[in-house]
């Protein structure tokens, strides 16, 4: 058997050596076939690497690209905030920013903010706001006058570096104001060029850039540059640190490896070195692969330098292919294997690369979808693609889209025009129209389209946004101010608006006409202008800031002409969502013809004071010279009576009596009358004998009961003071003519004069009186009219006198701090009564007690009463002018009829030398009313 291997050697090794040349032949042959293999497999591993690379190097692109945009689109959904809001406070700006989610969803950032744009005159008073919202210490920085000053005033998240921002104005820098410049006339985001950010501090100090996105005054015109300009209000922007971007981008994704890729970001082609991911290295002389590609985004140029420096290529496969060659050149079948084995490879990577390029662009596709835009891509109007907002907004489904022609589907006829002019132009400034949705309902949205270049292909991005809110919020502010405008435009009183600075705002028609100036001429003016005292208008100005409102204010506004207008300046402030104030609304009402109207009032005045005054003097007057004479003749009547006289002459003298004894009633009535319209009535306090005056008061009103054969009742029905303070002359007066009319009107029946107390304390008593009758009555419809001056109940019979009594006594009442009330039934009888609060005078009280005076016996009571009583009683009708009961008395008291003209004399002599000192002050006081 070992001879049998031997033999089976044999012929091998001789057929080797045989084949020498042709083993050398297929070594040969083998090696140059290795060499070959080895040549190819080079190059296609380093194409690999090179695809490898490119590829990359696009994803890097690519996702900074996406990221730039993302943030873009944060950016104007930060202006969107401000279109959509009256007035964005920090808290809701800190708000946004948090929903935002930013560090999760788009770390890297260093924050997103607000600039206000200031023009210099509004400087100061923009510090002052902001200090009063918690930040004293707030200034606008760097310092130095300048036209404009943009400040930053809103920074999310508000802590750390940021703070540092707080009140920088960017417009103070150039590369800075160069970008701000151009995002406010393309009204798109606009990126800066390097700079160092005012966060940078002494340590880790990066490259920095920031993107800016315009924010326009709401309502404004924003179509040209111009309008623009003028619209602008400021930027919401984000700083952004370049390594921090770029780490939050890139995550540390192939370009922080040493064997990687090195990637450097310039500003522009090779001006301004953003960002190296390898910094350090001097050279890239050794660099194996390179690539530069452009971003081009928000007016700037970025250029991404990608090198790969190391060599690193892995070229086992070209090793083991030679060596594999050479090893086994002389078998073909291991030749052909490691060709296989190769390929296969290269097809793995190929794979690979495919699948890497396949996720990536379906993260770009999801990213795309979670934008709140819809997007669009086109060719030649023909749709490529669309993600997912796009799809929600139209209703379409992606399939139903592809392939269509936007204008045949999506747009309607009337806008076909506006929508080619747009698609000519390689970028579209944003511009409105109306799509048509699936169900053929019309949807407003703002488009802006430009031209991209994918896999070597032209075409055209379309970002269409939902501004169905927003023109529904629009649609009812213009309805709102067309209102308003109307409303006001309608009054005759001139109306106008007034910024915090003083300067008007807007005016209203009646403005332009008080002032003789257009409405374009007064808006933007110093209201004070318009006023003769600018001074006092400026003073009202600041009073309504300070109270809020102003009313009834006099001014004088001055026409163009020269012409004056007084005028009542009423104002008040108007406040923003917020509470803050924004400004002022006045009004002016013209006054001239109430001036006028005022001066007709007050000469009226005058002359009917004066005529009130000399009627006055003259009632005095009157009633001095005719009570003399009347009070001769009724001492003369009382004399002829005494004579001899026959029953005609008697009745005669009785006439004349009557007639003259009605006259000075009257005469009196009328003084008083006067005296209280005039105010000249005194009223004054003094010590009563309540008991005392009640029983005096009820024996004068007794004698007229019993004359007239009625009953008098006096009834003190409850517990009542000895002694009160008051005014007892007055008081009696009105008792004595609520008493002479009870009687008066009463034929048959009774008179009841009762007295109660309703109140008691320590100081004071309420005293009720009150008066009340079986006589004819009031009708109904006469109550309220007895109080008026001169006015008598149509009573046949009765209705002697002026018809004042009632009306001076409610006034005398009212004088006392109390009201006189009546109640009454026709045919049955009144009642009057009042409550007078006076003094208590002493701890000292009476008991309840009713007596009464009957007509049967109408001489006794007075016969039996003591002289001094008799003296009150006398005095009280000498006060009231009854000449017939004086006559009584005279009678009792033994007066001659001769004596009966100086009667008042003789009571006051009696009264002294009785030595009743209070009877004799009333009987002098009596005698200087010429009684």
């Amino acid at each position: 058997m070992k001879q049998t291997a031997n033999q089976n050697l044999l012929p091998h090794q001789t057929t080797t050596s045989r084949s020498v040349w042709q083993a050398w032949l297929l070594l040969a042959i083998g090696l140059i076939a290795t060499a070959v293999a080895a040549f190819y497999v080079k190059t296609d591993v380093e194409a690999d690497a090179k695809h490898e690379f490119d590829f990359a190097c696009n994803e890097i692109r690519l996702k900074i690209e996406a990221r730039l945009n993302a943030h873009a689109q944060i950016l104007r959904s930060g202006a969107a905030l401000f279109d959509a809001s009256d007035d964005v406070t920090r808290e809701k700006w800190h708000t946004f920013t948090k929903r935002q989610k930013v560090e999760q969803k788009l770390p890297g950032i260093q924050g997103i903010g607000f600039s206000l744009l200031i023009p210099y005159e509004q400087l100061e008073q923009h510090i002052q706001q902001i200090r009063s919202q918690g930040f004293p210490e707030y200034n606008v920085k760097p310092e130095g006058r300048r036209e404009t000053y943009t400040s930053i005033i809103y920074l999310e998240p508000f802590s750390g570096r940021n703070l540092r921002a707080f009140g920088y104005d960017m417009f103070s820098e150039s590369v800075r104001r160069i970008a701000m410049e151009m995002a406010r006339d393309t009204d798109s985001a606009a990126l800066s060029g390097k700079v160092i950010l005012v966060q940078e501090t002494d340590k880790d100090v990066q490259t920095g850039t920031l993107m800016y996105v315009p924010v326009y005054r709401k309502g404004m015109p924003t179509d040209t540059v111009e309008q623009r300009r003028a619209a602008l209000y400021g930027w919401v922007y984000s700083p952004y640190r370049m390594n921090d971007l770029m780490e939050g981008i890139l995550g540390g994704w192939g370009v922080n490896d040493e064997n990687q890729i090195r990637l450097r970001v310039f500003d522009g082609a090779e001006s301004a070195l953003l960002f190296d991911s390898q910094p350090g290295k001097e050279s890239d002389s050794a660099a194996l692969l390179y690539q530069s590609l452009p971003i081009d985004f928000a007016g700037r140029r970025w250029t991404l330098h990608f090198i790969r420096t190391n060599r690193y290529t892995d070229f086992t496969e070209l090793w083991l292919t030679i060596a594999g060659g050479t090893t086994i050149s002389l078998l073909l079948f291991g030749l052909l294997l490691s060709l296989i084995n190769t390929r296969f490879r290269a097809r793995q990577i190929a794979d690979r690369l495919t699948v890497d390029l396949r996720d990536s662009e379906e993260r770009y596709k999801r990213l795309s979808d979670l934008t709140f835009e819809g997007i669009l891509f086109h060719q030649n109007g023909l749709i490529l693609d669309c993600n997912q907002s796009f799809v929600n907004l139209m209703g379409y489904s992606r399939e139903e889209l592809l392939g269509q022609h936007v204008l045949s589907v999506l747009v309607p006829e009337k806008y076909h025009p506006i929508v080619r002019q747009n698609m000519i132009k390689k970028t579209a400034e944003p511009y409105e129209v109306e799509l048509l949705r699936k169900n053929a309902i019309l949807i407003p949205v703002e488009l802006r389209a430009r031209n991209i270049v994918s896999e070597g292909k032209e075409m055209r991005v379309v970002a269409a946004r939902d501004i169905s809110k927003r023109k529904k919020v629009e649609d009812r502010l213009h309805n709102a101010l067309l209102y308003t405008r109307s409303l006001i435009e309608a009054s005759i009183d001139p109306f106008f608006t007034i910024n915090p600075d003083g300067r008007i705002s807007d005016v209203n028609t009646a403005t332009e006409i008080i002032t003789g100036y257009l409405r374009e001429d007064l808006i933007g003016t110093d209201f004070s202008d318009y006023f003769t005292e600018s001074e006092k208008a400026k003073a009202v100005h600041i009073q309504v800031f300070k109270s809020g409102l102003v009313n009834d204010y006099e001014l004088h506004i001055q026409h163009k002409n020269g012409k004056i207008t007084p005028v009542l300046y009423n104002a008040s402030v108007y406040r923003d969502e917020s509470g803050n104030i924004i400004g002022v609304f006045a009004a002016a009402r013209d006054i001239t013809k109430r001036r006028q109207i005022e001066q007709e009032l007050i000469r009226a005045k005058e002359a009917a004071e004066a005529a009130n005054h000399a009627k006055g003097e003259f009632i005095a007057h009157i009633s001095h010279e005719l009570r003399t004479p009347l009070n001769g003749i009724l001492g003369y009547t009382q004399i002829l009576k005494r004579d001899n006289l026959t029953d005609k002459q008697s009745e005669e003298i009785a006439i004349i009596h009557r007639g003259a004894e009605h006259l000075l009633m009257m005469i009196n009535d009328l003084l008083d009358f006067s005296r209280i319209e005039a105010g000249k009535l005194e009223f004054g306090n003094a010590d009563i004998d309540l008991p005392e005056f009640l029983k005096t008061t009820a024996d004068i009103a007794s004698v007229q009961a019993m004359q007239k054969g009625i009953a008098f009742i006096l009834e003190t029905s409850a517990e009542i003071p000895q002694k009160v303070c008051g005014d007892e002359k007055r008081l009696r007066q009105v008792l004595l003519n609520l008493l002479g009319n009870a009687i008066k009107f009463t034929e048959n029946g009774s008179v009841v004069f009762n007295t109660g107390l309703n109140f008691s304390d320590q100081k004071h008593v309420l005293i009720h009186f009150q008066v009340k009758d079986t006589g004819i009555g009031i009708p109904a419809d006469q109550i309220e009219k007895i109080f008026e001056p001169f006015h008598q109940v149509n009573t046949i019979g009765k209705n002697e006198g002026t018809g004042l009594g009632l009306a001076i006594c409610r006034k005398l009442v009212r004088s006392m701090s109390s009201e006189l009330y009546v109640n009454s039934v026709e045919g049955h009888g009144s009642e009057f009564w009042f409550e007078i609060k006076l003094l208590r005078i002493g701890t000292e009280i009476i008991h309840s007690e009713k007596t009464a005076a009957l007509p049967e016996k109408p001489e006794q009571d007075m016969i039996a009463a003591p002289p001094k009583e008799k003296l009150v009683r006398l005095l009280e009708l000498l006060k009231r002018g009854d000449v017939i009961a004086i006559q009584k008395y005279a009678e009792q008291l033994k007066i001659s009829d001769s004596e009966f003209a100086i009667f008042g004399e003789k009571v006051y002599q009696l009264a002294k030398k009785l030595q009743l000192k209070k009877i004799k002050l009333m009987i002098l006081e009596c005698m200087e009313n010429e009684i």
